[in-house]
């Protein structure tokens, strides 16, 4: 069975809520590896999807409460150039 698509699983405009069932913003992006979510006051989390405990009906519920989000790094645009980037050929002339 083939895995589901990221767009299957999470949609931008879906409602995010922590592990205290505390709404702390909207998802405004979704990348196979996280998803942005843009909080009351305009400030965007880069949630990994590891975090995501459960997303259906318009919601996304994390693992991890509000209190504890600013202190994971999820403030800060993962860099996934390097995941991208295509490795170098090692192999000598």
């Amino acid at each position: 069975m083939a895995e589901p698509d990221t767009d299957d699983l999470v949609a931008e405009g879906w409602d995010v809520y922590d592990s205290d069932e505390e709404r702390i913003g909207e998802v405004r992006e979704v990348t196979a590896s996280w998803i942005r979510v843009e909080g009351e006051v305009g400030a965007s989390l880069y949630v990994p999807l590891t975090a995501v405990e459960a997303a259906t009906g318009g919601e996304v519920r994390l693992d991890t409460p509000g209190s504890e989000m600013r202190t994971m790094g999820w403030d800060r645009a993962p860099d996934d150039s390097a995941a991208e980037a295509p490795l170098e050929d090692s192999r000598t002339a």
